[in-house]
């Protein structure tokens, strides 16, 4: 992920996992060294997120996520950050996301559909339109005031 690249927000720890938004990633590559993750308040009334919380660091002991087999010149956990772009007024789950990965479907070549539990994966042009427009209709069908999706990739 590069900055200024746009990604999908999915929600995964839920009830109803889903794609909940867009974010846009403002800083490449930082190794997780710290146990907190500030985000803006925005997002987080956005998101109707109270905490984020990423692991302690790999090299503390006595941490959760200790991972002896991390070292300053061998970084496992590493993050990018991100900033709050947009909430879909109806996220997209994980379900409806299945039935349009089916063979025919707009997503039928969607990485993160042919492979369990990626937290990370590419999107292609043609499926990030049809997710964003997916995300329009949906607010309309439900009546929901909600602004075009306009952000590209």
């Amino acid at each position: 992920m590069n900055q200024g690249d746009k990604a999908f927000f999915y929600h995964s720890n839920c009830k109803e996992p889903g794609i909940a938004g867009i974010m846009e990633i403002v800083k490449e590559y930082s190794e997780d060294s710290k146990s907190t993750l500030a985000l803006s308040s925005r997002f987080m009334q956005m998101t109707n997120t109270i905490s984020l919380r990423l692991p302690e660091s790999a090299r503390r002991p006595g941490t959760p996520y200790y991972d002896p087999q991390s070292s300053k010149d061998n970084v496992r956990w590493s993050l990018v950050h991100v900033e709050f772009r947009k909430k879909f007024a109806v996220p997209i789950g994980l379900k409806e996301l299945r039935e349009l990965g089916k063979p025919g479907g707009p997503l039928e070549n969607m990485q993160m559909l042919k492979q369990g539990r990626l937290s990370v994966s590419r999107v292609s042009a043609d499926e990030w339109k049809a997710l964003c427009e997916i995300a329009d209709k949906k607010a309309e069908e439900a009546g929901l005031k909600h602004e075009t999706t306009k952000l590209t990739r």
